[in-house]
Order: structure tokens, then C-alpha cells, then sequence
């Protein structure tokens, strides 16, 4: 089975990292370029004290999976730990560790498709799929679109709070759940809405998580290996029936509307403040973000989420790294990350634009 898992893991990661346009993340944050920097130091002082600390502990594995937020938010920390294992030349046996670890949680909390391999997020059982559907309540085109509006303004803030790189520690979208009497059933979540040891300010917002439970005809949804998710169809005339919650709270129509605007305004606050970083502020922010992201799962299990000194030491009065060879088209992009993330092998002298020192 980790065999098969392994494979399923590089086909759906090399597929979709392949198919985004990383020039997008020029002038913002990309772990490509910024996660070398202190691959080393986050090996020794955050990944492997991390796996010796869960070892110890002997908690449940589908416990440890639910303090790192979401199935997404698991597979894109997986893809960073590794990364920066395989940059710092830690070596396959921790390599192996290292992915059979997210592996475990991917496994637990996922019904299938761990990784995403088919395009599938679900973590919830048929019983549970039958009771959240029979929430909801007759939709129209004005609640789909004020369902929309409210999703885009948790997107925006959630690029604001832990950049391009973290945004799924806020969003994930599961399914699909095809239903017996026709039609599918989604569920959106948006969380750690107000991480206030990174962001005093969204301790303003009142509210830490919204779901939209949403039943639909004649639309479908995949999610992809980098958190992407698509509804096709018409998504406005295709609503059949929706509930919103926060906190646990039902929300009316008009409470979403007044919310929606909170949300946009602290995104607003937030990107104000991104803006005027400076380079350097930047970077140990990203530290802080990504270190951030592990809270819970460090709290479990009796460690300290804030990065180590020599994390931020690190990565201070450095430019970014630009030693990944430049790919010829995307098949060889799609074999190149093949090679950057295989959990069984050193990375290869060929991904570099020249043999790493």
C-alpha cells in the first residue's frame, strides 16, 4: 500500500504543481524559493524534533490529523517538510519518515483518495453526508450569490493572513458527495480566521469558522493536490439548498452580508499591512506563518509552535534561492518535481542549474 500511496502522491503533486503558473507568486512568497533558505535549520529544529515528539507521545493518529486544520493544509505541509528534508540532504530514511507520517494522517481522516489523486476531498462518512444535507433550506440565485461573495471575502483575507503559500490553513472545500436521490453535496470551511498571535487586529472579526453546506444539480466538484477547487456548472441556478454557519451559529441572509463586510475589511487591513513589509520583514513572517500552522498539533503534543532562533536566524540578509533549473516545457517540469519530491531518493544533481555543492 505505500507503494501504491507513494505513487499516487508524485502523480498528483508533479500533475498539479506542474499545471500552476509560478510567476504568480514573483512578488509575493514561493516555498521554491523561499524554504531553501532554512531547509537545514527547519529539518533539525522543527521536522525531526516533530516526529520524534508524535513517536513519544502515542496519541491517536486521527487526533494529530484534525490539530493540522485540513486535509489540504496536510498535504501542502507535507510537500514543505520534505522539501526542505531533501534541500538539507537529511537523508532517505528521514525522507521516508517524513512522508509516512503525513501519510498516516492523510489515511485516517480521508474516506479516500489521501492524496487527492482523483481529484477527491472527503473526510465524511455516508451518515454524515445524509445529516449535513438535511440541514438546509431552499435556495435562490440571491443566496448563491451571497454564499459567494462571502466564500471570496474568506479567500482574499486568508492570502492576507498566511500568505500564497498558507492560504489552506483557512479554506478547503470537501467532496464531492454524489447523493441517492440525485444531485452532489459540498461542504466549504473557512477557518483560523483570526490568528491573533500573527494578526492582533482579527481579534475584531468575533468569529474563527464558517461552513456553507450546499446541495446541487447538474454541477460537479474536483479539488486538486494544491488546494484547488472547481465547481462546474451553474453554480447560481444549480443551488438547491444551503446553510451557514459560524462558530456553530446558524447564519440568516442578513447576518452573511454583515459579516462578508468585516471580513473584507480586516483583508483590506490586513494587505495594507503585507504591502509595506519589507523584504526582510517578509521573510520572518513566512517563518512565523508556516510555524504557525503546527500550533495545535505542538500544543498536543508538548512542543513550542514558535520557530526556533536559528529558523529565523537563518533565513535574515539572504536573497532568495533561484538554483532550480529552469524547466525546457511542462512535461519536464511534471519529471523534475517528480524527482524534487520522491521520498525514496536524494534529489538529483540534474534539478539544479548546476551540481549542488
Amino acid at each position: 500500500m505505500r507503494n501504491q500511496h507513494k505513487n499516487q502522491f508524485l502523480e498528483a503533486l508533479s500533475r498539479d504543481w506542474s499545471a500552476m503558473d509560478t510567476r504568480t507568486f514573483a512578488d509575493t512568497v514561493d516555498a521554491l524559493t523561499y524554504d531553501p533558505l532554512i531547509a537545514k535549520e527547519w529539518t533539525e529544529h522543527h521536522t525531526i524534533p516533530l516526529l520524534e515528539a508524535v513517536e513519544s507521545s502515542g496519541r491517536d493518529v486521527l487526533v494529530l490529523a484534525r490539530t493540522l486544520h485540513n486535509p489540504s493544509s496536510i498535504r501542502c505541509l507535507l510537500y514543505f517538510d520534505l522539501l526542505m528534508a531533501k534541500v538539507a540532504n537529511a537523508g532517505v530514511a528521514a525522507y521516508g519518515e517524513i512522508f509516512d507520517f503525513y501519510r498516516s494522517l492523510l489515511t485516517a481522516w480521508c474516506v479516500d483518495d489521501p492524496f487527492a489523486h482523483s481529484f477527491r476531498n472527503r473526510i465524511h462518512q455516508p451518515y454524515e453526508v445524509s445529516e449535513l444535507q438535511g440541514r438546509g433550506a431552499i435556495a435562490d440565485p440571491g443566496i448563491a450569490r451571497a454564499l459567494g461573495r462571502l466564500s471570496s471575502a474568506c479567500y482574499h483575507l486568508s492570502h492576507g493572513l498566511y500568505s500564497d503559500m498558507n492560504p489552506q490553513l483557512v479554506y478547503d472545500n470537501f467532496g464531492p458527495y454524489n447523493l441517492d436521490g440525485g444531485g452532489m453535496f459540498s461542504l466549504r470551511e473557512f477557518g483560523n480566521l483570526r490568528p491573533v498571535d500573527l494578526w492582533p487586529e482579527t481579534a475584531r472579526l468575533g468569529v474563527d469558522r464558517i461552513r456553507i453546506g450546499a446541495r446541487y444539480e447538474d454541477v460537479d466538484l474536483t479539488v486538486d493536490a494544491t488546494t484547488h477547487a472547481v465547481y462546474r456548472g451553474d453554480v447560481i441556478g444549480g443551488l438547491r439548498a444551503w446553510w451557514c454557519e459560524a462558530d456553530g451559529s446558524i447564519l440568516s441572509l442578513e447576518e452573511i452580508e454583515r459579516l462578508r463586510g468585516a471580513i473584507e475589511a480586516c483583508a483590506i487591513e490586513v494587505y495594507t499591512k503585507v504591502k509595506q513589509q519589507s523584504f526582510e520583514e517578509k521573510k520572518k513572517m513566512y517563518v512565523f506563518q508556516k510555524s504557525w500552522s503546527y500550533h495545535a498539533l505542538f500544543g498536543t503534543i508538548g512542543l513550542d509552535w514558535r520557530p526556533h532562533e536559528e529558523i529565523l536566524n537563518a533565513i535574515q540578509d539572504k536573497p532568495l534561492f533561484d538554483g532550480w533549473r529552469e524547466p525546457v516545457d511542462r512535461s519536464d517540469l511534471t519529471e523534475m518535481f517528480q524527482k524534487i519530491f520522491d521520498p525514496d531518493a536524494n534529489l538529483p544533481p540534474e534539478v539544479f542549474r548546476q551540481q549542488k555543492a
